[in-house]
């Protein structure tokens, strides 16, 4: 890669923040800015070399999407979530890949991961049905990944669950329109998602727990570091990499409105200490919050470079990390908004869409911490973890 995608989004920097508000008032991403995003390569960072990929350092990954989130919040969470989609299919069934990305490097792939649907086995593959929420950036996308339990000849749940991945292109699914009306990341326009008895063939399955445990990547005959990765430090990177990366635009529209603001005491803000105290407060911690998410993945991947095993206690305090850096993040925020007057809250101010952005990306099931505290104080006194604990873990 001649240039890094993170340099090229400085030559976009205004038209992303400009198709932000466009974003959010048509509740997806404006033709532009998939077009934008496909030029400079913002979903091919995690892709293998072989399908036009960068295969960079997560790291590299995370600093991308936290710099396309602080410009654009829609645009940075797609590419937190669209984006972290490669990495998994590099371990896929080789015929997917081929599939999917054998004509357009460029084609995207959407998700979720929830386990929405069934799957009944049939001949040489699965009868699939269901229905999902929130599904980021899927009218950019031309295939999807979607969360299975898999079935019975009848299609009732076997029990235990079993989850499956199922991977189906764009005729195979509906995209339920009006179906996104929300207070925040609107512009990712993540719609529903419907599956009606759609075939989905063997070969487009994932064991949802070998990819969450790894065995899917060594399976696979996975060398490179960054597809032996743990999938729950990958797919959650991507979304607290964008929460932060709001984070950090929020405060840039809060300085650039606060700059020469007078308050409602006739009190130029910029002689106001308290309010410079806040800010300052706010620009730590979101800096603390931004370096604590890349110190944490580098820790990962430093141990997966090393040849070592990333044990369940690593990856519980890795997942503690990102949770508790976001939380980090938007705290400062509400610091430094509930500090901008009552101006602030009209729409036409970026600075009341980045918070509201701020708290939508908090509310993601990856960020809330208590399981994820609870397992990692257990694994910190030596103690495993059991049942629902382990998950996204």
């Amino acid at each position: 890669m001649s240039q890094r995608v993170l340099d090229r989004l400085t030559e976009f920097a205004d038209q992303f923040r400009q198709q932000a508000a466009e974003a959010e008032k048509i509740g997806q991403l404006p033709a532009a800015t998939v077009k934008t995003m496909k030029e400079i390569g913002s979903i091919r960072l995690l892709q293998p070399h072989r399908y036009g990929g960068f295969e960079v350092h997560p790291r590299e990954f995370a600093e991308t999407v936290m710099a396309t989130a602080a410009l654009d919040p829609a645009a940075g969470w797609i590419n937190g979530v669209v984006g972290v989609h490669p990495y998994q299919l590099a371990y896929a069934d080789p015929r997917v890949a081929d599939e999917i990305w054998g004509e357009d490097v460029d084609t995207w792939i959407a998700s979720p991961y929830a386990p929405q649907g069934v799957a009944r086995p049939v001949d040489g593959g699965y009868v699939f049905n269901g229905r999902w929420q929130f599904s980021s950036g899927t009218d950019a996308c031309d295939w999807i990944i979607l969360g299975a339990i898999l079935g019975d000849s009848d299609g009732r749940p076997l029990m235990p669950p079993q989850m499956l991945h199922m991977i189906l292109p764009r005729s195979d699914y509906e995209i339920v329109p009006d179906s996104w009306d929300v207070v925040g990341l609107r512009g990712t326009g993540s719609k529903d998602i419907i599956v009606r008895d759609a075939f989905v063939s063997q070969h487009r399955t994932m064991d949802a727990t070998k990819v969450m445990d790894g065995t899917a990547q060594r399976e696979a005959g996975m060398t490179e570091t960054l597809y032996l990765m743990p999938w729950s430090t990958m797919f959650p990177l991507g979304i607290s990499a964008a929460t932060i990366g709001i984070c950090e635009g929020a405060l840039a529209a809060h300085l650039d409105y606060q700059r020469e603001r007078v308050g409602a005491a006739g009190t130029v803000i910029k002689d106001d200490p308290y309010v410079m105290y806040a800010i300052g407060e706010a620009a730590a911690d979101i800096n603390a919050a931004r370096q604590e998410l890349l110190a944490n993945v580098d820790r990962i991947y430093d141990i997966v470079d090393s040849g070592a095993e990333v044990t369940f206690a690593d990856r519980a305090a890795g997942r503690r990390t990102q949770i508790r850096a976001v939380w980090r993040a938007v705290m400062a925020v509400d610091q430094i908004f509930a500090r901008s007057g009552g101006n602030a809250l009209r729409m036409d101010k970026p600075l009341q869409r980045y918070w509201r952005d701020a708290h939508a990306g908090l509310a993601h099931a990856i960020h809330v911490p208590g399981t994820v505290y609870h397992a990692s104080a257990l694994s910190s006194l030596g103690i495993e973890p059991q049942g629902p604990l382990r998950a996204m873990i």
